[in-house]
Parts: C-alpha cells; structure tokens; sequence
C-alpha cells in the first residue's frame, strides 16, 4: 500500500507570483520589515512577510567575535524564517493575507501622489534603489530593493500600475550590475 503524494499546486516564492516584488520600509518603532507588495488594477497591497534585516547588529558590536558569530546564525535564521514566509503566501489572494498582521494595508492606486522610484541613496543603505510616494494623508513612504532582482521586477509593475504619474529616477545598468540614476 503507497502512501498519498501531497500536491502543492500554489507554486513558489517567485517574482513572477501574482504580479508581486518585494520591498522593504520602517514601521514605527520596530525597524525595517520586508513586506511583499501586490498591484492590481485599482489597489495596492502591502503584506508583510519579513522581520528586519538588520536588528541584530548591536549584539554583534557589543559582544566581538563571539557576538559576530551569534549575530551570524541569528540572521540566518531569520533568512530562512523569510523564505518559509514567501513560500506561504506564494499563490494566496492578497485579501486572504490582509487579516494575518496588523500592518498589512491596502492603498488605492488613486490614493498615491509624488510616485517616483529613485537610484541608490549616498546616506543610506539601498544599494539597490527605493520607491517612493505620499500616501492619500500626504505621508512620504519610503520602501527600498534588497536585490537587484526585486527592482528591476518593481520597475516593470510600477510603470504598469502607475504609467505617466510614476517619476523614473533610476535604472537598472546591467553592464555595471547596479541601479544607475537618470536624468
């Protein structure tokens, strides 16, 4: 007797997965967290599918080498705490993961003013570029590209969702292999 094969028919956590990238941006008090942003034809959902990134550094000064090393396996974790996160939300309406964390929200497309994606910033730690906008409070928003992929991705839904309103400041230099501002 065979035991039954379980079909996961919902996919992985690709770019390509409902039209989605990934973004990061600070919420209140708790530092940066990565959130997954879908865009459909009127909205914008923001999911939160990530902790932050970098939380964990002052243990690592604090402590020395034995803190680097904690701080080490403490952010590996957390990158694979990160892909199990996408790997469940890979394939799932956006509506349906709205209620999971009381920061997911959602934004009409007619709710952002000021849409720009921009290059890279000198004081601040984006090597791959940002997204930003003022949302219908006229509360600037800022969400920065942890990969190259994820910008170059952003880029194409931005300019689908947004078109004419949306300010292109940066672009992807595949020559160079990094975001490049344009004029």
């Amino acid at each position: 007797m065979s035991t039954p094969h379980v079909l996961n028919y919902r996919g992985s956590a690709g770019l390509d997965d409902m039209n989605a990238f990934n973004a990061r941006t600070s919420v209140g008090w708790k530092g940066d967290t990565l959130f997954r942003v879908y865009l459909t034809d009127s909205q914008a959902y923001f999911i939160k599918v990530g902790g932050a990134k970098n939380s964990n550094q002052a243990m690592a000064f604090q402590f020395g080498l034995l803190g680097a090393l904690i701080v080490y396996f403490l952010n590996k974790r957390n990158k694979q705490k990160t892909l199990q996160r996408l790997n469940e939300v890979a394939g799932v309406s956006p509506e349906q993961l709205l209620a999971q964390d009381k920061v997911n929200q959602v934004i009409p497309l007619n709710g952002f003013a000021e849409v720009a994606l921009r290059p890279r910033s000198f004081w601040k730690s984006a090597p791959f570029g940002a997204w930003a906008f003022r949302d219908a409070r006229g509360k600037k928003r800022v969400y920065t590209f942890d990969d190259a992929e994820n910008f170059q991705i952003a880029s194409r839904r931005l300019s689908d969702a947004f078109g004419a309103r949306l300010t292109v400041n940066a672009q992807w230099d595949a020559q160079n292999g990094k975001v490049i501002k344009i004029e």
